[in-house]
């Protein structure tokens, strides 16, 4: 994993590293744990998948008392971030504590990614608040009784609403 001129082992190094802006790169397949970004800590930053696949095996991420995500992207009271994920695929494994592949707060853009929810993964994509562009040759993909994406709209710190845009 790449940002600028400087490597990391994990995409979790790298998005803990990562500054305002940056875009990080991934240089082949990986297996890891969940990716937060999480209030009052969030940032703008692009992750290029390169036509590589991250698959989260665990632990997962989230709110506490909810660690089930494979990607948490929250908003702070002060700034809701820009994230894009792009050019890559995006799962977990069955045994990975994932019941939700991206539970989103942010804005969100997808840009040519497969994201491939398991038995296990209960929603592939929640969006809670935010802005979400699904675009390019992007694919949402649940397992039979599960839900490909949901927009769910909550009052209070969420009153400025959700929206997807495909």
């Amino acid at each position: 994993v790449r940002i600028g001129d400087e490597y990391f082992d994990t995409l979790v190094e790298a998005v803990d590293a990562a500054k305002d802006g940056d875009t990080i790169y991934l240089l082949d397949n990986l297996e890891g744990a969940g990716i937060g970004i999480f209030a009052p800590d969030v940032k703008d930053i692009t992750i290029d998948f390169g036509g590589n696949t991250y698959t989260c095996v665990g632990p997962a991420v989230g709110s506490t008392g909810t660690q089930s995500q494979a990607f948490h992207l929250e908003k702070s009271a002060d700034k809701t971030p820009k994230v894009k994920l792009q050019n890559g695929t995006l799962t977990a494994t069955e045994d990975s504590g994932v019941k939700m592949l991206i539970q989103n707060y942010c804005d969100l853009t997808l840009t040519n990614m497969n994201l491939k929810g398991t038995e296990k993964t209960q929603y592939v994509l929640s969006n809670n608040f935010g802005n979400t562009v699904i675009d390019g040759n992007t694919s949402i993909t649940a397992t039979d009784d599960n839900v490909a994406f949901d927009v769910c709209y909550a009052n209070g710190p969420y009153k400025d609403g959700v929206s997807v845009t495909v």
